[in-house]
């Protein structure tokens, strides 16, 4: 079975830490926040890495190195809803 990885979102220009400690990290341009990075909670929704994913200026890093594994079992799906 084929590992997926999602990007670094503490790299990305969109990423921020939010204040409130129930959902502590958002994604500005999704327009959500969670308990999770947003890049597993877009990975674990579509199955896909997130394809919004851009570096912050000055930042080495890039999507294809990711900081966190995520398996998902076939069939899974999970929906993020507003």
């Amino acid at each position: 079975m084929a590992q997926k990885k999602a990007p670094k979102c503490h790299d990305c220009r969109h990423f921020y830490v939010s204040w409130d400690k129930k959902f502590p990290m958002g994604c500005n341009y999704l327009g959500f926040k969670g308990r999770q990075l947003p890049s597993m909670e877009v990975l674990a929704a579509t199955g896909k890495q997130c394809c919004w994913f851009s570096p912050k200026s000055g930042c080495q890093s890039q999507p294809a190195q990711p900081e966190v594994e995520v398996l998902l079992p076939p069939g899974c799906s999970l929906s993020i809803t507003a």
